[in-house]
């Protein structure tokens, strides 16, 4: 009995990492387009069999927050904030 739960181990250690280093979740590709702090287009090159080659797919990173831009109602505001800071 000891054999075989040693057996059953074994090739469980083999076997895992090798089942765990078959990601589906793989795209390489170039980012072609911006669209703020967390959010990018993605051109895809290679990957799995759900996503063809040179398709663009949206990419929105979670739990990033980024600081959005100072929004300023005129020169004299940014002048004010650069002067009297």
């Amino acid at each position: 009995m000891k054999s075989y739960s040693a057996i059953l181990i074994l090739l469980a250690l083999v076997l895992l990492p090798a089942l765990a280093s078959g990601s589906q979740d793989e795209f390489y590709g170039r980012v072609s387009h911006v669209v703020d702090g967390y959010t990018f287009d993605l051109e895809i090159s290679h990957g799995d069999n759900r996503v063809s080659p040179g398709e663009t797919i949206r990419i929105r990173l979670a739990d990033i927050d980024p600081s959005e831009p100072l929004r300023l109602s005129s020169r004299s505001d940014y002048a004010g904030g650069k002067l009297f800071n």
